[in-house]
């Protein structure tokens, strides 16, 4: 009887799960090259991030 339970919790979950959509074609990383400064990039306000020489720099506070 174990055996079916399991057997029938594994098919509903299963079925729902939801169906992903393949990755679209291209860099999967928004603004990558930076062009575009920050912008797409996300920090928080206690770890300033800005855009020098074509790289992404982050201030760190010390203890981080």
């Amino acid at each position: 009887m174990r055996l079916i339970a399991v057997g029938a919790f594994v098919a509903m979950a299963a079925a729902a799960t939801p169906a992903y959509a393949a990755a679209p074609a291209g860099d999967v990383v928004v603004n990558g090259s930076l062009d575009n400064g920050v912008k797409g990039w996300w920090a928080s306000k206690n770890t300033p991030i800005n855009v020098t020489g074509g790289r992404l720099c982050a201030q760190v506070p010390t203890g981080g």
